[in-house]
């Protein structure tokens, strides 16, 4: 939502190949960031909204885990999910938080065990947790439905990833609504 409302803005000040120039840093810096760190935790999303006195709504996915804003317009509503940054971030800039719910809580015991060619990945349940994601910092591996499934199997051999991730998600509305991740480092 704010990314489409920057879009417009820079569309209409006739910034578009500053937008196009940002855009494009948002999706190389957590690859490259992964490549020098050889690890990923993520990175923190700092955002001025100098200039958008008029905004009254602000959304937060349920992936924002740190994030600073600064300019924040007075008595703005921070809709999000109470688990998250958005309850800090509404608290902290004088906003109201609105509550969108509770997101999965993290995953634990992430295990791996060598069957034959393949590696059977087991964690322990998330409360509320409809399903889980196990995932690297390119790509998604498994996606598992169920809260009591906390197993998934991966073929091939756990050396080609540096880190694996698995987050629990629940659905709402259709949509999946992901918790935070956690690092397994084999």
């Amino acid at each position: 939502i704010l990314k489409s409302f920057v879009e417009k803005l820079s569309v209409e000040k006739g910034l578009e190949k500053e937008f196009a120039l940002y855009s494009l840093v948002e999706k190389l810096a957590p690859v490259v960031i992964a490549d020098e760190r050889q690890m990923y935790k993520g990175v923190s999303i700092n955002v001025d909204f100098y200039g958008c006195d008029k905004m009254k709504k602000i959304t937060l996915p349920s992936t924002i885990m740190k994030m600073k804003f600064y300019n924040l317009p007075k008595g703005v509503a921070i809709y999000g999910w109470d688990n998250t940054a958005a309850k800090k971030i509404a608290k902290k800039n004088k906003g109201t938080f609105i509550s969108l719910g509770t997101i999965p809580k993290a995953v634990s015991g992430i295990r791996a065990k060598k069957i034959i060619d393949r590696y059977e990945i087991t964690w322990n349940a998330s409360s509320g947790a409809d399903g889980y994601q196990v995932y690297t910092s390119y790509e998604t591996l498994k996606t598992v439905s169920g809260h009591n499934s906390t197993s998934c199997r991966i073929k091939g051999d756990l050396d080609n990833y540096s880190t694996i991730y698995v987050r629990a998600y629940t659905v709402k509305n259709g949509h999946k609504i992901y918790g935070k991740a956690k690092a397994f480092y084999h």
